[in-house]
């Protein structure tokens, strides 16, 4: 008699866990292609408008270690119906926003819910996975931002005209909670394996603290590593439309169209990238993914149109590997499975402050070099350099 398999079917897992992940993280994005229109609806200003996008990355700087302690002793399925009510309220009160105030203070509630999937879901995945396909697995969970992004920046200008961007708020708000019922029906425990944490740490087993786990120089190290592929990656898909227009090199559509090809790369890119980690392990091909990504970003500005393009496949198919391998790292950096809340919390801490610093300092660093950006593009390489020394560092397996 065959016994019944302790795991669900890992692609069943990280699909559930990424489609979940991807109603949450369209929110994000559901504002870059109408940001105009949302700003002139609520009367807002070019200096308050970019805070609906900003907003996502301040939270996660602030909140993200807290939350990550907390979120180690929660099981899944109700962090994600949480995080899918959280997306859901932020929404519907967005939609009847009538002030500046308002629409930020509801992407603030959007944020956490985006926050709380951000740290759940690779904790899921190394709960609801066997082992020794958890890298796999991972690949697969870390497009979830980049299958929201597709989605949103198509769907979206797609419904504008129909549904106005009230519309589109409460229909996404539905859709994240229809998604997240699914999850949690589909999603199954896994059979003689203790998959989730008990309700409450047991009073003998000492409380974990998030001071220890910061002190824990290899988990820094990759995250520091992580901080600056996510400054690269927000530097391009910010910066490239704007400067491939302004300097005549392509149209606004094409300009538009080549800034997705990193994360449509990275659907293809990552599920593979993810599956080499079990048999080459994730070290050396973190390092491989943090130069892709320098390498990436310095082609991304070059002057021919052409370069541009290896630029910006080169960042999706390998550098977007970077997040599936940093996530599945965590896990082997830490001295017990207790600390893992507190570790993603500092990894995702530390991949806003990247975001945020990708945003902030670019612009300053092409004005530093007489506005090229191509010497702002070459300087992001040279620090990515200090990303993948980092990695070496670390004891990352």
């Amino acid at each position: 008699m065959l016994s019944a398999k302790k795991y669900q079917n890992t692609f069943a897992v990280a699909f559930l866990v990424l489609f979940a992940g991807a109603s949450i993280s369209m929110h994000q994005f559901k504002v870059p292609t109408i940001m105009n229109d949302v700003a002139q609806s609520l009367s807002m200003n070019s200096a308050s408008a970019p805070w609906l996008m900003s907003v996502f990355t301040i939270t996660g700087i602030f909140l993200a270690i807290p939350a990550g302690g907390i979120i180690q002793k929660v099981k899944s399925k109700p962090l994600f119906l949480t995080a899918a009510i959280c997306m859901a309220c932020g929404a519907l009160i967005g939609s009847f926003a009538h002030t500046g105030a308002v629409m930020i203070g509801s992407r603030v509630l959007e944020g956490l819910g985006f926050l709380i999937v951000a740290i759940a879901g690779p904790l899921t995945v190394e709960r609801y996975c066997a082992p020794e396909t958890i890298g796999r697995a991972m690949g697969i969970w870390a497009v979830w931002v980049a299958t929201g992004q597709i989605i949103a920046f198509n769907l979206t200008p797609a419904l504008m005209g129909t549904l106005g961007w009230r519309g589109i708020w409460q229909v996404y708000a539905l859709a994240t909670i229809i998604v997240s019922v699914l999850f949690v029906l589909l999603l199954k425990e896994p059979e003689g394996v203790e998959s989730e944490p008990a309700p409450a740490v047991p009073a003998e087993q000492p409380a974990v603290s998030t001071l220890a786990v910061l002190k824990n120089y290899h988990l820094i190290f990759v995250s520091i590593s992580f901080a600056i592929f996510n400054a690269l990656l927000l530097a391009v898909l910010t910066f490239l439309p704007g400067y491939a227009t302004q300097t005549g090199l392509m149209k606004v559509s094409q300009a538009s169209f080549v800034a997705t090809i990193p994360m449509i790369g990275c659907l293809i890119g990552s599920p593979i990238i993810g599956k080499l980690s079990e048999s080459l392990g994730r070290k050396r091909l973190y390092i491989i993914t943090m130069i892709a990504s320098g390498l990436g970003t310095l082609l991304a500005f070059s002057s021919s149109v052409p370069i541009i393009y290896v630029g910006v496949i080169l960042f999706g198919l390998v550098g977007l590997g970077a997040p599936g391998l940093a996530f599945g790292s965590i896990s082997g950096l830490l001295d017990s499975p207790e600390q893992g809340g507190a570790g993603m919390g500092i990894l995702i801490t530390f991949q806003n402050l990247g975001m945020f610093l990708g945003i902030a300092i670019f612009l300053p660093i092409v004005g530093a070099w007489s506005g090229s950006y191509f010497a702002a593009g070459l300087t992001f390489a040279v620090v990515s350099i200090v990303g993948a020394v980092l990695i070496g560092l670390s004891e990352l397996k």
